[in-house]
């Protein structure tokens, strides 16, 4: 199940716990989530809280991934559902490795 979340604040663009928010909107898979979010301060709408329709297809990892910095990648992989356990905080190149890999261990 999918979460439309709005942020407190309308004109919020970034990440927040993992879920990329967009002009104060972002869109959460799981319920803890959305409800710790909610408990800080953001807010689901009544008419569109939830959605079963099926996800949008998440867009293509670029190929140039030496272009992006740690925290980027971090979000990219993030984005695409790929585990970074195992990866050392600030290792670009492990980093790249995996979301090349697919979020596979070496």
């Amino acid at each position: 199940m999918r979460y439309l979340l709005l942020a407190p604040d309308p004109t919020f663009t970034g990440v927040c716990s993992g879920v990329a928010f967009e002009n104060g909107v972002g869109v959460c898979k799981s319920d803890f989530l959305a409800g710790w979010l909610c408990a800080k301060g953001f807010a689901v709408p009544p008419d569109a809280g939830h959605t079963d329709e099926p996800e949008e297809p998440t867009s293509d990892i670029p190929d140039d991934l030496d272009a992006l910095s740690t925290s980027q990648l971090v979000s990219l992989a993030r984005t695409h559902g790929i585990s970074l356990a195992g990866v050392r905080t600030g290792d670009k190149n492990a980093l790249i490795e995996r979301i090349k890999g697919g979020g596979t261990n070496g």
